[in-house]
């Protein structure tokens, strides 16, 4: 997965599922693998693919209750239901869910010490329920999540990558963006051809203002884009024309936009992407107003 084959991955996993079919970590595995996809590639399609494999995981995992497979399964299947509610902004929904995987993790940890995995869970819920404070009974337990998620990426099995992720996008929002640069070039020298770790590494350089850094990064992501990744596209597009203006390369930032804004969307996209697109007019009209000589025709 961490090369983006998610084809390959689907056929792999889906013969662990033809192989023993009520197994609940093989389709608590698919349900990663097709959010894993869904980060990456933003297909509402896999939406539906997702919450199959998490029924599925459930359903087996009650046969199994107490077992390390069907608590693992659970936790995970609970831990990425939140974390696609969050990215949805179905706030109440992701707590819930978070909220049943935590208590999933601990029992894991509880009967199966040695499963280092489950710290992925439980660091990425100690970090980020910290940030809401002002609910009753939430303290601030950023730096054991933290601390959670490195054993998780240093001893895990199964989640190291998926905390690594997580870990990468706390140091961002913490503003600690050497350890965030340090771990995704660890991840890439592995994997070079991440999307998401280069986009993550990307938006580190743009907010540290590195921007010929950035520039290299954003450019070589745009050429591992498929055709129908219209959302991180353009999103990287945007954030390659900000670079091009801010580097008074103003035919470049130009060009950039128009072809953003030239995109065919559907009312679903210009929705999900208002704000870029209203960025993107934005930095037309600087353009034009701060237009070097030489550009003028």
């Amino acid at each position: 997965m961490l090369d983006g084959d998610y084809v390959r991955a689907e056929l792999i996993i889906n013969r662990s599922i033809e192989a023993g079919p009520s197994a609940p970590l093989s389709w608590a595995a698919r349900g990663a693998l097709y959010y894993t996809a869904f980060l990456d590639l933003k297909r509402d399609s896999l939406i539906p693919l997702l919450e199959h494999s998490l029924e599925k995981s459930f359903e087996f995992s009650l046969r199994q209750r107490n077992s390390r497979e069907g608590l693992f399964s659970t936790a995970l299947s609970y831990g990425l239901k939140a974390m696609y509610y969050s990215q949805e902004k179905y706030w109440w929904r992701a707590l819930q869910s978070g909220l049943r995987s935590y208590r999933s993790y601990q029992r894991l940890i509880h009967y199966f010490p040695d499963c280092f995995d489950a710290y992925a869970g439980l660091g990425n819920f100690h970090y980020w329920t910290s940030r809401y404070q002002w609910l009753p009974g939430i303290t601030d337990t950023r730096n054991l999540g933290i601390q959670e998620l490195k054993m998780a990426i240093e001893r895990g099995e199964y989640l190291n990558s998926l905390a690594a992720y997580n870990l990468v996008w706390i140091y961002y929002v913490e503003g600690d963006y050497l350890q965030g640069l340090g771990l995704t070039e660890k991840i890439l020298k592995e994997h070079p051809k991440n999307r998401l770790f280069m986009r993550a590494q990307g938006d580190i350089y743009f907010r540290m203002e590195n921007f010929n850094e950035a520039q290299i990064v954003y450019e070589n992501l745009i050429k591992l884009f498929e055709a129908d990744q219209t959302i991180d596209y353009l999103q990287v597009r945007l954030k390659l024309a900000q670079i091009y203006y801010q580097r008074m390369n103003f035919i470049a930032a130009r060009e950039t936009c128009q072809s953003i804004i030239q995109t065919p969307l559907s009312t679903q996209l210009q929705k999900k992407l208002e704000r870029e697109l209203s960025d993107t007019r934005r930095l037309i009209q600087l353009i034009q107003e701060e237009r070097p000589l030489e550009d003028r025709k």
